[in-house]
């Protein structure tokens, strides 16, 4: 039913309600004076250009030869114009009013960081959002990357973390834990890493290295790409090799050697790249291997 369609149209263009008076919005396309071909027009174009579903084209041709019959043509090109400019400008704003109150969420979450609240408390809302600015196209702060699991957990950090741990209470069980850290293969889901996180930072609040300075996360998560890369290893062929050697390589000898599809995965970071090389068939990460040998 056009009525449906009508109403969000003369919201965005209000000087369309002149035009299309005598329309018959009980039906779904009508064309039966020049009222109904006007709001039909309309209908079509805000299907097209703002609400982006599909247009039968027969239904196109149709309209257009009853907007040349009655005349329309420009009438119906100014209000389509002004009702396109006004979904875009409807849109920019509500991206600007969810980016602020991201924002705000975002600024308040780092001004808890500051504070004695539980870990568990803030890697849950730092992982909410994470979510919701990935959402949004957003780029979420260092902390909440952080806070969230979703940066890399530098494994010989933490192990030294535990140590220190160690040294300062002479609980065995951070003992337990770095060993446990030691023998993991692969990286960690970001899950994994909030529980890891989480438990150690209770363990610090319960032995009073919180108020000391110790925490977990700030010491062994890390965000910067330039810290990731001289930490991360790459295993190819069941050799460590440093991701520093292939962050020297670069995109270019990658997409030559092992093919453009390859390469640019090259762009979405080390972390992402590092996992695109080691799923690769042996026969390429023999390849990959030996790029990293002349390095």
């Amino acid at each position: 039913m056009l009525a449906y369609t009508l109403k969000e149209i003369l919201e965005l263009v209000p000087e369309a309600t002149s035009f299309v008076k005598q329309a018959s919005v009980e039906l779904d396309m009508p064309l039966d004076n020049k009222d109904s071909c006007i709001a039909t027009a309309l209908q079509l174009k805000y299907h097209e250009k703002v609400a982006y579903k599909p247009v039968d084209v027969f239904a196109i041709e149709k309209v257009a030869k009853a907007v040349e019959l009655y005349g329309v043509g420009n009438e119906v090109k100014t209000l389509a114009d002004k009702m396109i400019k006004a979904a875009a400008a409807r849109d920019q704003e509500k991206v600007r009013v969810a980016s602020d109150d991201y924002f705000v969420k975002q600024a308040y979450f780092e001004g808890e960081l500051t504070g004695m609240n539980s870990s568990a408390a803030l890697s849950k809302q730092a992982s909410s959002l994470y979510d919701e600015a990935k959402t949004k196209g957003l780029e979420p702060s260092e902390a909440v990357v952080r806070y969230s699991g979703h940066g890399y957990m530098d494994k010989t950090a933490a192990v030294k973390a535990l140590a220190n741990r160690f040294y300062e209470t002479q609980n065995p069980s951070f003992v337990k834990i770095a060993t446990a850290i030691h023998k993991i293969s692969g990286e960690l889901k970001p899950e994994t890493i909030r529980d890891i996180c989480d438990t150690i930072s209770g363990m610090d609040k319960e032995a009073g290295l919180s108020t000391k300075g110790f925490n977990f996360y700030n010491e062994t998560i890390l965000v910067k790409e330039a810290a990731i890369v001289s930490a991360l290893n790459v295993k190819l062929c069941g050799k460590t090799v440093p991701f520093e050697k292939i962050a020297k390589l670069g995109k270019g000898r990658f997409s030559a050697y092992l093919g453009e599809d390859i390469g640019r995965e090259y762009d979405q970071g080390p972390l992402h790249f590092k996992n695109t090389l080691e799923a690769l068939p042996m026969d390429l990460q023999k390849v990959a291997l030996h790029l990293t040998n002349n390095v």
